[in-house]
């Protein structure tokens, strides 16, 4: 009854946000096609900030405070949505949201405790981390933009992993199946960097707390087409 309670509540919750929302995209944050843009007309993005005021519920709601330190990325995301802030200011937070994340994961994680020990090696593994899950930040923000593709494998990833690992992502699982309403085909809005930055940064955040390599690897896993996807993409533009 909780799960069905808590999945009722993203859901209803996200969809009235993004109806609400519609006007003041549709007037402030239209994205017009580009050379690459699969859409033919303009269409607003930044919608995914509806799924990252809803998901922040389930800090109040359940404790969860993943949502609340990925929150501020999204806000910066939002903002680079309408005015294309500058690369370094966006890199930056991503590398103190990714700071953040390993910090409270590694006092879940057993395997994470000695990244923030004063050594050479702690040091280079911190920045290994720090590069990864900024990738996972930035693979997730390229593969916006195709009507429902980023939305709907972050809902197969999160209804696993609500199943299988946390039933508490019901509620932001549920927000994002209410904002595939929106972007399934023909897409009515984006997430924008708003949501995919935050999404990547959520899911970084929920493959570190877990301990088991096993389990790390299946939660990659889950993932692994639209990051490999955007991997090769990446080569063969280089």
């Amino acid at each position: 009854m909780r799960f069905f309670i808590l999945g009722v509540i993203g859901f209803i919750s996200n969809y009235f946000l993004i109806r609400f929302l519609k006007p003041f995209l549709f007037q402030y944050f239209l994205d017009s096609p580009g050379e690459r843009s699969a859409h033919k007309v303009p269409i607003p993005t930044g919608a995914g900030i509806s799924f990252v005021l809803t998901s922040v519920l389930s800090y109040f709601l359940l404790k969860w405070n993943i949502p609340l330190i990925c929150f501020p990325l999204a806000l910066v995301g939002f903002v680079d949505d309408k005015f294309n802030i500058s690369r370094f200011f966006r890199y930056s937070t991503q590398i103190f949201t990714a700071l953040l994340l390993i910090k409270i994961s590694s006092e879940n994680n057993v395997f994470l405790s000695f990244l923030f020990e004063l050594n050479i090696i702690s040091i280079i593994f911190l920045i290994i981390f720090v590069i990864s899950v900024t990738t996972v930040i930035n693979f997730s923000n390229f593969m916006d933009g195709l009507d429902g593709l980023l939305g709907s494998s972050y809902l197969v990833a999160f209804s696993f992993l609500s199943i299988t690992y946390d039933q508490n992502l019901i509620l932001l699982t549920a927000a994002i199946l209410s904002f595939l309403v929106f972007n399934w085909h023909p897409a009515k809005v984006f997430m924008g960097d708003s949501g995919s930055t935050f999404l990547g940064a959520v899911y970084a955040g929920l493959v570190m707390q877990d301990g088991d390599f096993i389990q790390i690897v299946t939660k990659l896993l889950i993932l692994s087409p639209i990051f490999m996807d955007s991997f090769f993409t990446l080569i063969r533009r280089i």
